[in-house]
Parts: structure tokens; C-alpha cells; sequence
């Protein structure tokens, strides 16, 4: 099990909760909102949720390397490189993608507005550039986004242009999971956005996960999954990954 928290200054060996404030440990150890995970880190090497972004549900992957949500387009395309202006082919499920971003003009956020940080004519655009070089490009949107049963008004990225080979057939999103300063120009950081608006009490979350599927839960953790006490390690500066000092590693 992986528990996360936003506050850096966590001890190691501290104990679960000491963090939090007292009237809030038992809320925070049980009454967590929680989603199940499917895909494996074996074969698929991805993990991935349900969520709906206007009422329509997408299947998207979980990463903890980048703090922007994203949904793909109905039409969307692969390109070799960002630069490139010819696409490759249409991206996996973007016929099938119930999210027409074009249809829905009360959703295109406007470059007028002060969330927007760059735009692509008169549309507020995102571009997102991963670790291994791909990438995703699209118009941002307002949307209501419900994830684990939790509901919340958030600005996030429709993808109309992808890395070719980024997604995989059935996966039609990515979900961010880091400091929302990793990413201040391509929408919302989702998990903020439920803390900010108090959907979850507690700046926490954790990710369960077997040979496959898994629970994430968001809020706080479910101790009935752990076998031994929690070790807590401090996270390091600059909050953007979470990062932390590692004294030795060992293989085998």
C-alpha cells in the first residue's frame, strides 16, 4: 500500500496520524471515498480508474508523475512529434469517445479568463510533456468531474493531439496525481480541486494495489489492507514530485 499526503513535513516512523488533527483520525483512517482499480503493474504496467467528466464516463490511467487531468477527444490524432502538423492515425476509442468538445461550447474555457495560461486562437489550450518525451495537446474545458462518488467543478484537458502509441485501447485519459505546481499552465490539479472544495477532509490519499486491480482511496487510507505499522518518510524539496531521500537500494 502507498499513503500519500501533501504535507511534507511527516516524520519517518511516525505514527499514521499524528499528523492530522485529533478530532479528524478516526474520519481519516475509515470513512474514505474510494474507487477501484483495474490493469496490473505486470503486463499492462498501468493502473486505471472510472471517472465521468460531464456526466460521461472515461477509463483513465493514474499517474503520480504529472498533476493535470485529460480526457481524449472524439478527434483525436497521433503524431510522430509535437511540431508535426500530419497525423499518423486517429488515437485508440477517440471514435467512440463520448466527449465532443466542439458540441459543447459552454465547456471551452476562454482565453479571456485568468485560469488561461496559453492559447491556440481564440481557445485556452494545454500541452503536457511527459519524462519519456510524449506528449498530449488539446483545448481546456469547465467540466463537472465525479470521481469515487465525489463531485467537483474542475478545468480539465481534452486531447486532441497525442504521442502516437501514447494511449492503449481502452484507456481514454490520464489522471494526475502530484503537486499541482508541476503543472500551472494545463488545468486543474483534480485531487486539489476536491480538497480545495472540501469533498475530502483530509490532503491524503492511497493507492492499494495487487497482482491486479486495487482500491484508491481518497481522503485518507483503510488500515484493513496493512499487516504491519506505517512508516512515514518526509517528502523533499521542490514540492512538484514526491520526492524523498533515499539512503541505499538493494536488488535480489
Amino acid at each position: 500500500v502507498t499513503i500519500t499526503t501533501r504535507r511534507p513535513n511527516i516524520p519517518l516512523s511516525s505514527s499514521p496520524a499524528s499528523f492530522l488533527p485529533q478530532t479528524r483520525q478516526r474520519h481519516a483512517l475509515l470513512d474514505t471515498s474510494t474507487t477501484s482499480l483495474f490493469g496490473n503493474l505486470h503486463d499492462s504496467s498501468l493502473l486505471y480508474i472510472q471517472i465521468f467528466v460531464g456526466g460521461s464516463p472515461f477509463t483513465v490511467q493514474i499517474d503520480t508523475g504529472s498533476a493535470s487531468t485529460d480526457i481524449v477527444g472524439r478527434d483525436c490524432f497521433q503524431y510522430e512529434t509535437q511540431s508535426n502538423t500530419t497525423s499518423q492515425a486517429p488515437c485508440p476509442d477517440a471514435s467512440v469517445s463520448p466527449y465532443d468538445w466542439k458540441k459543447r461550447e459552454s465547456h471551452i474555457v476562454d482565453c479571456s479568463k485568468d485560469v488561461c495560461k496559453q492559447c491556440n486562437g481564440d481557445q485556452c489550450f494545454f500541452k503536457s510533456i511527459y519524462g519519456d518525451g510524449t506528449f498530449l495537446e488539446g483545448p481546456l474545458i469547465s467540466a463537472n468531474v465525479t470521481i469515487a462518488a465525489l463531485s467537483v467543478e474542475a478545468i480539465v484537458g481534452v486531447t486532441i493531439k497525442q504521442s502516437k502509441g501514447f494511449s492503449r485501447v481502452g484507456i481514454d485519459g490520464i489522471f494526475g496525481m502530484s503537486f499541482a505546481a508541476l503543472e500551472t499552465k494545463n488545468g486543474d490539479c483534480l485531487f486539489c480541486k476536491l480538497f480545495e472544495a472540501k469533498r475530502i477532509e483530509n490532503d491524503v490519499f492511497s493507492i492499494c494495489f495487487g497482482d491486479s486491480s486495487g482500491h484508491l482511496n481518497l481522503g485518507g487510507w483503510d488500515e484493513s489492507f496493512h499487516k504491519s505499522p506505517i512508516m512515514w518518510v518526509p517528502l523533499k524539496t521542490p514540492y512538484d514530485y514526491f520526492r524523498m531521500k533515499m539512503s541505499s537500494m538493494s536488488v535480489g
